[in-house]
């Protein structure tokens, strides 16, 4: 037997959007609107306490001699390891301060006909805003000299021909930011489809093509899995509805893969992660060690995120080692500060130990750990840079917010709905990197913001208890 799917019973007036656990009408012709079933899989409280448990485990099940096959020491031990779970800990009862009101059900929301124009203004909006970026970026790459040759070299898999080419196009200050609302693009064009708005096919091809692009040519994974996880999310979570149709025909309830793909998606979790990662590990590992280890390509690649994962929480112990307690900069607690669209004209240089942080971090690797697994870490991170109380306080409060947005889009608030499919991404990621601290996310942030002024929610609301 599943776990039910997750909503909260809410109605409002008419207007933006109207929420009802009663028997609802079906909808007038020209009315939109959806039935919000979010999967208990994506429930941020299992996919946190998921990763959370990944520093423990680490700590404490991970024999020492496991971390040769990664080609490091151990730092990372029981008492340390603790400490760090404590901020994990911390997460955990901040999500779980909004998320545990949330009482199973379906909620029907709909949406006026100015709601969607405005959705509809935004997605064109922030889709002609990333292809700008893209162009540019891309324009960019050929005039510093990047070569088609150089782009074949990827697509044949020749070894180091995606590192030549990350080298020749660093990020661009300013215009990689419009590249950033690629996702936030997506993301709207699947709830407008879902809801029933008949458009954006093409676009959202395009949207995933570039991150596809991204990700391959330069070895960036995050591109493709945060455009496609606002796309998943948002296609199981929004549920469409026809108009103009009797009551209790009203639903369309999706065919029968939809249904079985509901109730088993998260069996297919980890096969998905291990095949995300070996199709990119593929050129930027395997090519290079398939001449130098005697193992298969599929035990080579498991050995490999196996250690991506444990070599994270044994870098963020390094760290913890190296500055817990010395003067620094917390750069990678707050790296949107410093790397954030001008902030670094506000904040000045970042430093550890005098260096730039990343430029630190990678002597420390050189030195004291492996190169390959260059991970910093997360609740180490922070306890390192803020001290334990601090650092439990930021993470309940990250953890208070995004439990916050759950809450609400199981009320059916299309931009809490929207933004909670954009921050999934940190959920996810909340082992290895402190993903909404990151510059990248500083403009699907501000996107938002813009979205939550242009979409309102209503003043009044009315709770209907279900029968």
């Amino acid at each position: 037997m599943t776990a039910p799917d997750l909503a909260a019973p809410q109605a409002g007036p008419p207007g933006r959007a109207e929420r009802s656990r009663s028997a609802p009408a079906g909808l007038a012709p020209g009315e939109h609107g959806f039935r919000l079933m979010i999967p208990w899989w994506f429930h941020p409280l299992w996919i946190a306490a998921i990763f959370v448990a990944l520093l423990p485990i680490s700590a404490a099940l991970i024999p020492t001699s496991a971390f040769t096959l990664w080609k490091t020491p151990r730092y990372i031990d029981a008492t340390i390891g603790m400490t760090g779970f404590l901020s994990g800990l911390s997460l955990l009862v901040g999500l779980a301060v909004f998320t545990l009101r949330v009482r199973p059900g379906v909620t029907i929301v709909r949406v006026s006909a100015s709601a969607v124009a405005r959705l509809r203004a935004i997605a064109v909006g922030a889709f002609v805003l990333a292809l700008f970026g893209y162009g540019i970026w891309i324009a960019l790459s050929f005039l510093r000299g990047t070569t088609v040759t150089d782009f074949v070299n990827v697509i044949t898999l020749q070894e180091g021909a995606i590192s030549a080419l990350k080298k020749m196009n660093p990020p661009v200050a300013g215009i990689t930011t419009f590249t950033q609302l690629g996702p936030v693009a997506a993301g709207v064009m699947m709830m407008l489809r879902r809801m029933g708005v008949r458009a954006y096919t093409w676009q959202m091809v395009v949207l995933v093509a570039l991150a596809v692009y991204r990700s391959f040519f330069y070895g960036e994974r995050l591109a493709i899995i945060e455009v496609g996880l606002p796309l998943i999310f948002l296609y199981f979570a929004v549920q469409p509805m026809r108009a103009g149709t009797a009551p209790g025909a009203q639903i369309a309830r999706g065919g029968p893969i939809e249904r079985v793909m509901r109730k088993t998606a998260p069996f297919f979790a980890i096969p998905a992660i291990w095949g995300l990662f070996a199709v990119f590990e593929y050129s930027r590992s395997w090519l290079y060690y398939r001449n130098i280890v005697t193992t298969s390509f599929t035990e080579y690649i498991s050995t490999r995120l196996a250690g991506y994962y444990v070599t994270t929480a044994n870098n963020s112990a390094m760290y913890h080692a190296a500055v817990a307690g010395k003067p620094h900069d917390p750069y990678y607690s707050f790296a949107a500060v410093w790397d954030g669209p001008g902030m670094s004209m506000i904040a000045g240089r970042p430093e550890i130990a005098g260096l730039d942080p990343q430029q630190w971090w990678k002597m420390m690797l050189e030195s004291s750990a492996n190169p390959e697994f260059n991970n910093q870490g997360t609740f180490l991170i922070t306890d390192a840079d803020l001290g334990t109380p601090l650092s439990m306080l930021y993470w309940f409060l990250l953890g208070l917010a995004v439990g916050y947005l759950f809450y609400r889009a199981t009320q059916g608030s299309l931009v809490s709905l929207l933004a909670y499919s954009l921050t999934i991404m940190g959920l996810l990621e909340v082992s290895r990197i402190i993903y909404w601290s990151q510059g990248r996310f500083i403009p699907i942030l501000l996107a938002l913001l813009v979205i939550a002024v242009l979409l309102p929610g209503p003043k009044r609301r009315e709770i209907h208890a279900s029968g």
